[in-house]
């Protein structure tokens, strides 16, 4: 139950004309603050607080709530490090922009960075999907999109001759033989062939 407050009610003409703003106000205040103080000090030195209390952790001060048995601080939101996805052959990562993933899991959220070409001689892109990461990226089902899929527009290299264009659709989807969670592209355009024809990860982010 909350902290029961034993207020100085003010009553009505006739019978209190007049406010007297030491018994009633300032009394007031001070009730407020004598029961509000414990919740305004690390939670370990309230005794026996009911479920849902909310008052600053005893060790981190951070504001926390009561759960019955223990002071439970609130999962901060925050981006794990990145990490190297690794590239089904032979796709192969631009030096110094290796393919990485990061994942939020607090809004549960990933997100890539970094550019691949097709191979290490950067062929031309065939028509059509090409995956880009092996089959244990991301482990079993890790980080699996909602709904199977997520899809966005993507960059590429620059283009190499007037009146041309260079594009990318990403994605990244829920795959079988083996179930798993992959990356997907496919090169888009008119300037698809020689170097450099890298095609560009970086921003790409999805929900899981």
């Amino acid at each position: 139950m909350p902290p029961y407050f034993n207020f100085n009610y003010v009553t009505n003409p006739p019978n209190d004309e007049l406010v007297n703003f030491h018994t009633q106000i300032n009394d007031n205040w001070s009730e407020l603050d004598n029961k509000l103080k414990p919740f305004n000090q690390p939670g370990g030195t309230i005794v026996a607080p009911p479920i849902g209390t909310e008052a600053p952790h005893p060790l981190s001060g951070i504001p926390s709530v009561w759960t019955g048995s223990f002071w439970q601080e609130p999962r901060m939101s925050f981006w794990e490090p990145w990490t190297m996805l690794p590239l089904r052959s032979p796709r192969f990562n631009i030096p110094g922009f290796p393919l990485m993933y990061s994942v939020n899991l607090a809004q549960r959220r990933g997100i890539l960075k970094g550019r691949v070409a097709y191979d290490s001689s950067s062929s031309a892109w065939p028509q059509g999907y090409v995956e880009m990461t092996s089959d244990v990226a991301f482990g079993t089902m890790d980080f699996k999109p909602v709904n199977d899929l997520g899809i966005m527009q993507g960059a590429t290299a620059p283009i190499t001759g007037t009146s041309s264009y260079r594009g990318a659709v990403i994605w990244v989807q829920t795959s079988a033989s083996p179930t798993r969670t992959s990356v997907f592209a496919r090169f888009q355009g008119n300037d698809s062939g020689g170097s450099p024809n890298w095609i560009d990860f970086s921003g790409f982010t999805w929900w899981f």
